[in-house]
């Protein structure tokens, strides 16, 4: 596997992801992450959708992919049903936890760059404005995505690396629960940005770290 500048990755992930909070109608929160990816459009699609490279970044997938199919992520106890699919620009899925339903959408657009082809993806996870996201923001769902899109960059820059076997304690390690803290500290300032009262985001974001950092 190649070597992995993780300081480097980490400080780049947390520079290169743009976080925006928006409330929409019927008690919906648009939580959005976008980031541009150095690597041609259908190399982002791939990462994405292909049953053997999931597993190399992300997580494995029980169930045959495919428009209207039903999928688990079983490690995640998710549920995940295809509603709409565009290769290679959009797809858009039930997202089921622990019978919470919520809706996630991805959009890639592919760039030109100084560099050569880029792509930049669009994550947008429409969660309910309920007690629990009251409780915890929109850390609780970003900051997990934040970590997704970590392993994602990765993944797109050595695409053979077995990333979740060689990162296996990275959620523990000191590298780990820093990049936690400054995620949700990243959250909170997209909070903020909505309107919310500074001490509630901030509360908010505080609780959400303490949890995923196993201090709560």
């Amino acid at each position: 596997m190649t070597s992995i500048d993780l300081p480097a990755a980490l400080a780049h992930q947390l520079e290169a992801t743009a976080r925006h909070v928006r409330h929409d109608a019927d008690d919906l929160v648009d939580v959005r992450l976008t980031e541009t990816f150095p690597v041609p459009i259908d190399e982002v699609w791939a990462a994405l959708t292909d049953p053997a490279r999931l597993p190399l970044w992300f997580s494995p997938v029980e169930g045959e992919l495919g428009l209207g199919r039903r999928v688990r992520i079983a490690a995640m106890g998710i549920e995940v049903e295809i509603l709409a699919c565009e290769a290679p620009r959009t797809l858009t899925l039930s997202w089921d936890v622990g019978g919470d339903p919520s809706a996630l959408d991805l959009q890639l657009v592919d760039e030109v760059s100084p560099h050569g082809p880029a792509t930049t993806l669009s994550l947008r996870h429409h969660v309910h404005d309920n007690e629990h996201y009251r409780t915890y923001g929109p850390a609780a769902t970003g900051a997990g995505w934040d970590g997704a899109l970590l392993g994602l960059a990765l993944h797109l820059a050595d695409p053979s690396s077995d990333l979740v076997g060689a990162l296996a304690d990275f959620p523990t390690s000191q590298e780990g629960l820093q990049f936690t803290i400054d995620t949700c500290a990243a959250w909170e300032s997209a909070h903020v940005a909505t309107g919310a009262d500074a001490l509630v985001a901030h509360e908010a974001a505080q609780r959400t770290s303490a949890f995923y950092r196993g201090v709560a």
